[in-house]
Parts: C-alpha cells; structure tokens; sequence
C-alpha cells in the first residue's frame, strides 16, 4: 500500500474475520466471525446506519456490518448529524 501512496484507515492487523473495504470514502466494515471483534481506525467516523460518532476503537458484534464515514466530515447529505 505505501508503495501505491496509499494508507490504511486500520491502525494495527484487521481480524482474520473481519473485512474492510473503503469506498468514496466510506468504510465498509463487516464480522465475519460468531464472536465480536475490535477494530482500531485511525480517526473517528460516524456510523451511517444510526447517525452515531465513534471514537477511534469499534467493536463490531458477530455477524455485524457497518457502514463508516470520517467523523471529520459532520455532514451527509447536506445535512448536519446530530
């Protein structure tokens, strides 16, 4: 990746159960696994499914998705999150 200029919103190893995928700068999060697992990013992100301001430790439950924005950008869709 850093031979590509690019960098991983992960700070440390994803879980073998675990799936990332960044897209227009969304992060797709998904538990593979049937236990709950713990992802560290590198900046808070706002969880786009319930509007909710995560630091920068997500615990994903089993079988969990998440859909992630940069917690930097407090607008979707125009509009401000709460």
């Amino acid at each position: 990746m850093s031979e590509a200029g690019l960098t991983s919103p992960v700070v440390g190893e994803l879980p073998d159960d675990v799936e990332l995928a960044t897209r227009a700068g969304h992060h797709f999060l998904l538990n593979h696994g049937a236990e709950p697992r713990v992802v560290r990013l590198a900046e808070q992100t706002v969880d786009l499914f319930h509007g909710v301001l995560h630091g920068t430790r997500i615990e994903l439950r089993p079988f969990d998705a998440l859909v992630l924005k940069s917690g930097t950008d407090h607008t979707e869709n125009g509009n401000p999150h709460p």
